[in-house]
């Protein structure tokens, strides 16, 4: 009783209260109660696990997170039999919401060992749930959620812990389907230096499934090989892992076991649906660079040049001079960087700057034109004196003023 006669109720009162209104389904009133409980006693565990329960229930998964930590950070022995499922619980937590630094990095290291119900003996039961908690592990959520549907009248965990686990599981695929779609557009606009910067934040919150692992090695081939100009060398012809094929760079191979092999229930159908896209990307870059080097080469500018040189000597434009041969736009940049090649053998640097910002300036080079332009401006200063085996032009040519 308080000074006024009232009677004070303990943490354990207000619990006891609260559940009675639960079992009412008076579900408003048992929360009221929960945390009057919990404002008494915030150490008081069953009331944090109802508060936990009925933060799941309002799909409010800040509070979730505020009342797991809250139940981990109480000491009671007795409850660390539930560690596992705890561990199971947070890692499905960090693939819902950001969690603090010290819960993000234990989640990191969360493995099957750490979530595995441990039973003596050949327990069907327990062998499921094991097969469900794999399945998450693997970020294969939607798997999960339906294995656990289809054999929920043959699990014989609690049916709070089945009711955790399902929520925890559907909320997960919701992220899930979020972060699939944002990466599948990510991909059909082919932003690989996004792709990458968005994974890797992906990967400072949590760990990346096999297929995103793999979409980020693939974007960063991708990356690498339009930067370069270069396909990769291929390191295998022959396996049955599409892992393996994509790991040593045979990306035709990869596509092909992908589109042909029996698809297992661990594997995850959506995430290697992005996978093939992304792989089809790269093998059309490299399709078309494969097609650019065998493109035939320009002999008409070659045949023509003593002749072009000739009339820009005697005072014609450089595209005056190639009208006279109906050269194309390629072919006037291809020998504007001649000139500047020919200035910079015999030290007329400003002559051959010249012919070189007329490509520079040029609009919509072919890679052709482009990788040359990139080859002449990095040698720029290494051509003159280097003249042997060189022949020179016959004219040194002059621009029309």
């Amino acid at each position: 009783m308080d000074v006024k006669g009232e009677e004070v109720l303990s943490s354990n009162d207000w619990f006891i209260k609260g559940k009675k209104l639960f079992l009412d389904k008076k579900f408003d009133e048992a929360e009221i109660c929960f945390n009057k409980s919990y404002e008494i006693d915030p150490n008081n565990y069953e009331v944090c696990f109802e508060l936990f329960l009925n933060s799941i229930r309002k799909d409010d998964y800040n509070e979730v997170l505020k009342y797991f930590i809250c139940l981990e950070n109480i000491e009671n022995d007795k409850n660390n039999i539930y560690k596992n499922d705890r561990n199971f619980y947070l890692y499905l937590l960090s693939m819902i919401i950001k969690l603090k630094e010290e819960y993000r990095i234990r989640a990191k290291k969360i493995t099957f060992k750490d979530i595995k119900i441990n039973s003596k003996g050949d327990n069907k039961v327990y062998l499921v749930q094991n097969e469900i908690r794999a399945l998450a592990l693997n970020q294969n959520f939607k798997e999960a959620y339906i294995k656990l549907y289809i054999n929920r009248t043959k699990i014989g965990r609690s049916d709070v812990a089945n009711f955790v686990v399902r929520n925890l599981l559907k909320k997960a695929i919701e992220s899930q389907n979020i972060h699939r779609e944002k990466l599948s557009k990510l991909i059909e606009t082919k932003s690989y230096r996004t792709i990458i910067d968005y994974l890797r934040d992906v990967e400072h919150e949590h760990s990346l499934c096999v297929s995103d692992m793999l979409v980020l090695r693939l974007a960063s081939d991708a990356l690498n090989i339009i930067s370069y100009g270069t396909p990769p060398f291929v390191e295998i012809s022959k396996t049955d892992n599409y892992y393996e094929a994509i790991k040593r760079k045979n990306y035709k191979l990869a596509l092909k076991i992908l589109n042909t092999s029996e698809t297992d229930i661990s594997d995850d159908l959506e995430g290697l649906t992005l996978v093939k896209q992304i792989l089809r990307d790269i093998i059309n870059i490299i399709d078309n660079f494969e097609k650019e080097k065998n493109q035939p080469s320009r002999d008409y500018i070659i045949n023509n040049l003593d002749s072009i040189v000739k009339l820009i000597s005697e005072g014609k434009s450089i595209s005056e001079a190639c009208q006279e041969f109906n050269i194309d736009k390629e072919g006037i940049d291809f020998i504007n960087l001649i000139f500047a090649k020919e200035c910079y053998y015999n030290g007329d640097y400003s002559l051959g700057d010249m012919f070189l910002k007329n490509v520079e300036k040029s609009k919509d080079k072919s890679k052709f034109i482009a990788d040359y332009l990139d080859e002449i401006r990095k040698k720029r200063k290494f051509y003159k004196n280097r003249v042997e085996g060189h022949k020179p032009l016959v004219l040194v040519p002059r621009i029309k003023k």
